[in-house]
C-alpha cells in the first residue's frame, strides 16, 4: 500500500508535535513541583521563625514576673489567660502538620496553663503581702512548668528545622530536575525541528520535485518521436 506525502508529512510531523507536547508537559509538572516545594519549605521556615518569636515572648514573660515583681515591684503587663497570649493563640489554630511534630505539640498544652495558672497565685499572693508563698510558686510552679513549654517548643524547632532542610534539599533537586528537563526539552525542540524541516524539504522533492523532472523527461522523449515511454507519477 503506497502512502501519500501528504499523510506522511502528517504523521512525521504529527509524530514531533506529540514529542514536544508530552516534554512540554513533562516540564510544566517539573515547574510545578518547584513552586509547590518552595512554598513548603517557605512555611516550615515561617512556622520555625514563629517558635523562635514564642520562645523569647516567654522570656520576657517570665523577665515580668522574675524582675518585674519581685525585684522593682512593678505591674505584670503579661498575659494571664493562657488563650489569649500569642503563643496560646496560635496553638488553638495550629494542626500538625505530621505525627513527629505533633507529639512535642501536645506535650505543650498542659505546662502552658500550669505556667499562667503559676502568675496568677504570684500575684495573688503578693497582694496579699506573702511574697515569700510567691517566690516558693515561682521556683516550684513557675520556673519547672517554663522549662517544659521551652523545652517542647525547641523540640519542635529541632524537628521543623529537620523537615526544612529536607524540604530545601527537595527543592534544589526539582530545580536540578526542571533545569535538566528545559535543556532536554530546548534540544529535542531544535533537533527534531532540524529533523522535521529535512523530512519536509525530502518529502516535498521526492513528491512534487521528482514527479516533474519524469514528466519532463518523458515529454522529451515523446518530443524526439518517442512513444513508448510510459509514465507513472
Amino acid at each position: 500500500m503506497k502512502i501519500k506525502i501528504s499523510t506522511k508529512l502528517f504523521i512525521g510531523l504529527g509524530g514531533i508535535l506529540v514529542m514536544v507536547i508530552v516534554m512540554a508537559g513533562a516540564f510544566y509538572l517539573s515547574m510545578k513541583n518547584v513552586e509547590e516545594t518552595k512554598t513548603e519549605t517557605l512555611k516550615l521556615s515561617e512556622l520555625n521563625t514563629f517558635f523562635s518569636e514564642r520562645v523569647v515572648d516567654h522570656l520576657k514573660w517570665m523577665d515580668g514576673l522574675s524582675s518585674g515583681l519581685f525585684i522593682q515591684g512593678k505591674e505584670f503587663k503579661g498575659k494571664l489567660d493562657p488563650d489569649e497570649c500569642n503563643l496560646g493563640k496560635w496553638m488553638k489554630s495550629f494542626r500538625p502538620y505530621s505525627e513527629e511534630i505533633a507529639g512535642p505539640f501536645k506535650l505543650l498544652d498542659e505546662p502552658h496553663r500550669r505556667l499562667h495558672a503559676s502568675a496568677e497565685k504570684i500575684i495573688f499572693s503578693l497582694k496579699a503581702a506573702h511574697k515569700e508563698k510567691a517566690q516558693e510558686i515561682f521556683t516550684s510552679e513557675t520556673m519547672p512548668a517554663v522549662a517544659s513549654v521551652q523545652e517542647n517548643l525547641n523540640k519542635m524547632k529541632d524537628i521543623l528545622k529537620k523537615d526544612e532542610d529536607i524540604k530545601d534539599k527537595q527543592l534544589k533537586a526539582a530545580i536540578t530536575q526542571a533545569n535538566a528537563l528545559d535543556a532536554v526539552l530546548t534540544i529535542f525542540i531544535i533537533a527534531f525541528g532540524v529533523i522535521g524541516g529535512t523530512i519536509f524539504v525530502k518529502g516535498v522533492s521526492n513528491g512534487i520535485t521528482r514527479p516533474i523532472e519524469k514528466m519532463k523527461a518523458a515529454m522529451w522523449k515523446v518530443a524526439n518521436g518517442d512513444l513508448t515511454e510510459d509514465v507513472k507519477i
